[in-house]
C-alpha cells in the first residue's frame, strides 16, 4: 500500500529554525511541551549526535501539528537544522502525542 491510499503525504525535509517556527505556528497544542526532554534533544543536536531515525513530524488533514513538538522546539533553541520525515493529512481525530 502507498501513503496516498489514505490520503497521506509523506516526504523527507530539512527542518530549519524558521520553518520550526511555522510549524509551531499550528501545534494542537495536546500538552504542554517538557523542557527535559527538549533540552537532551538541543544537546544532541549541538553536539552532532542526532541521528535521522524515522520518527516522523505529523500534520492532520487541517494542517495542525499533532507530533513533533518537542524536536522542532530543540531545532529552535538549538539553531541546528534537522532532516526529518514529514506526513502530512493524517485524520483529525487520532490525535498523536509526541
Amino acid at each position: 500500500m502507498r501513503p496516498e491510499e489514505f490520503g497521506l503525504t509523506v516526504e523527507v525535509e530539512t527542518i530549519t529554525p524558521e520553518k520550526a517556527t511555522e510549524y509551531l505556528s499550528h501545534n494542537a497544542m495536546h500538552r504542554k511541551p517538557k523542557q527535559k526532554k527538549i533540552d537532551k534533544y538541543v544537546s544532541e543536536m549541538v553536539d552532532g549526535e542526532w541521528k535521522f531515525n524515522g520518527k516522523s513530524l505529523i500534520f492532520d488533514s487541517n494542517g495542525r501539528l499533532l507530533n513533533g513538538q518537542h524536536r522542532l522546539y530543540a531545532v529552535i533553541q538549538s539553531g541546528v537544522s534537522l532532516t526529518t520525515l514529514v506526513v502530512r493529512g493524517v485524520d483529525p481525530s487520532v490525535l498523536e502525542i509526541g
